[in-house]
């Protein structure tokens, strides 16, 4: 039987070398994704976090240069600099991975005269040629070029594993930095102190309390523009218009029988002929016709909106046919969902400050000064929800 000495030493080893354990657990983690990129190579393995890495590293650089800036107006030039710096970045990485990823299409295969009419199920005869029609069979075919399929060399593979790695790290370091933030913030510095005064963890802590915060809304406002990219604005609003008008209808169908609209006129009319059918039924004969006639009301709705949805479908079809409109409509999309993006993560800071003025949780204990767009965003929605509760 194992002794209450015993168990307590366990756990006094255990919390020392809870440090050591998750360091292993991340070179471990590393190396797996070193493996799997070595395998696929360079050209083949994700850039997302590198792109990621390299957005928040734009946006670090450039605010070290931009002047200390407060208030609403700082809020909104901070919020329009990190959008921009992740554009940026992603604009300038699929211009290079444009070149790098391994790729298919179809290009121009100069064929013989015998080989153009064999691929029309013809045998070629000499006299074909006195026919001019025989060149209307198109001596130029189509052949598949593939590129960037080749097996990756030793330095292809060494790149797609530090690249890989680059993608692990990105997922883990948010991950541990705000861990690290919440054992320094709360009462788990009691029992994980050892984090804290570790020489590795100690030394990364600093710079996870300048760009966590501000590297996960970078992160946020590039993943929000690529699916805009590829939904563009034109094909959001298709559905949004379609949504909204969807609810419209439905509401306004079952709203005309019962209301003032419904004493005189067309719709009276409509109502007292669909009340017909439900003469003989008592107490609840007027509210059957009612809602008979929000029937009838409905289904002419369903009419106009699939007339509506042919439309705009045309229309999206149309944008999406000519190329010029087609990458617009994409750049317009990807900047509109960055900026929705911008908007929720600002309500996210909003939650959060909530969370501090209520006495749940000291939030402002887990960011810096130096957190150049977290911090200000932070403050201002303290500030406000100070005031408003009656608290400044």
């Amino acid at each position: 039987m194992i002794s209450l000495h015993s168990l307590l030493v366990m756990e006094g080893l255990l919390g020392e070398g809870t440090p050591k354990i998750v360091l292993i657990a991340i070179a471990v983690l590393l190396g797996l994704a070193f493996l799997v990129g070595a395998v696929k190579g360079f050209r083949k393995v994700s850039w997302t976090g590198l792109t990621w890495l390299a957005g928040v590293a734009l946006f670090a650089l450039v605010g070290m240069f931009m002047p200390k800036m407060t208030g609403i107006w700082g809020i909104v030039v901070y919020l329009i600099l990190a959008i921009a710096c992740g554009l940026v970045t992603m604009v300038l990485f699929s211009i290079l991975l444009r070149n790098v990823r391994p790729r298919v299409r179809w290009v121009k295969d100069d064929l013989d005269g015998d080989t153009s009419l064999a691929q029309f199920g013809l045998e070629f005869e000499p006299e074909y040629l006195e026919y001019d029609g025989e060149h209307d069979y198109a001596p130029y075919g189509m052949r598949i070029q593939r590129t960037g399929f080749e097996t990756p060399g030793v330095v292809a593979r060494i790149l797609g594993g530090v690249i890989s790695m680059v993608n692990m790290a990105m997922i883990l370091a948010p991950i541990l930095g705000i861990f690290l933030m919440i054992v320094k913030t709360s009462s788990l510095s009691a029992t994980m102190g050892d984090f804290l005064t570790h020489p590795i963890f100690s030394v990364i802590l600093p710079y996870m309390e300048k760009y966590v915060f501000d590297g996960l809304a970078i992160g946020a406002f590039m993943v929000m523009a690529k699916i805009g990219y590829r939904r563009g604005v034109i094909q959001s609003l298709f559905s949004i218009i379609l949504s909204v008008a969807g609810i419209v209808v439905v509401g306004v169908s079952f709203y005309l029988p019962f209301s003032p609209f419904a004493q005189a006129g067309a719709l009276a009319t409509m109502v007292e002929r669909c009340s017909v059918f439900f003469v003989n039924v008592p107490m609840i004969g007027a509210i059957l016709g009612k809602l008979l006639a929000g029937g009838c009301f409905l289904l002419m709705g369903i009419i106009i909106l699939i007339i509506l949805k042919f439309l705009l479908a045309n229309l999206c079809s149309i944008c999406n046919s000519i190329k010029l409109t087609r990458e617009l409509d994409g750049y317009i999309g990807a900047v509109t969902y960055a900026v929705l993006a911008a908007v929720v993560c600002v309500g996210v800071w909003f939650v959060l400050a909530g969370v501090e003025v209520l006495g749940l949780y000291p939030v402002s204990t887990m960011l810096v000064p130096e957190a150049v767009l977290s911090n200000p965003i932070f403050q201002y929605a303290k500030s406000i929800l100070a005031a408003l509760f009656g608290l400044a």
